[in-house]
């Protein structure tokens, strides 16, 4: 894994890189929890199917390490927007720990305890990635941004680019490559 110590906004926040491996995740995000005493966290995962997989193996896996239970919620665009908003807002109290959200969850919303920001894939581009993990630590106090990634994710940002701007100019496409390369050069991949 690589670490990057950085200040944002005149915030420590604690950036860290690592190639996808699902035991050292899972044991991150327990780490993350149990560190996270006060505050709570986001995961963000590409697609909506992403998150409900991620929210049933992480509750099946902290179920079997007889951890505390954990509360997660899950925020996508295939829940209802009452379903949304509970969620939310039980997050925004603190009675959920840990939100697990594609891309769309975080707009407009200032909490300022976030300790840590997961990307759970790779984001399209460093401009996304900058925009999402700016929702950690504004509060001023420790917050950590951690970036799991896998030579997959930029073959299917690349699948995901290719189908989008089929329709429309090549030079649309060309700038949307050129977004996703910095962040997958970050990644060394």
């Amino acid at each position: 894994s690589v670490e990057h110590r950085t200040k944002l906004r005149n915030e420590m926040i604690n950036f860290i890189l690592k190639k996808f491996d699902d035991l050292a995740i899972k044991t991150d995000i327990s780490g993350d929890l149990s560190r996270a005493s006060t505050g709570v966290g986001i995961i963000y995962c590409r697609t909506r199917e992403e998150c409900d997989s991620l929210n049933t193996e992480l509750q099946k896996d902290f179920a079997s390490l007889k951890m505390a239970p954990i509360k997660i919620g899950v925020f996508h665009a295939k829940y209802t927007p009452k379903q949304r908003n509970e969620v939310l807002e039980k997050w925004q109290n603190e009675e959920i720990q840990l939100i697990i959200a594609t891309v769309a969850f975080g707009m407009g919303i200032d909490k300022p305890n976030v300790r840590f920001v997961i990307h759970w894939t790779m984001p399209t581009s460093l401009t996304a990635y900058y925009q999402e993990s700016g929702r950690a630590g504004r509060d001023n106090l420790p917050s950590h941004c951690r970036l799991y990634f896998s030579k997959d994710d930029f073959r299917s940002i690349r699948f995901l680019i290719n189908t989008e701007y089929s329709k429309i100019s090549k030079n649309s496409k060309t700038l949307k490559e050129k977004d996703a390369k910095p962040i997958s050069s970050l990644c060394n991949i």
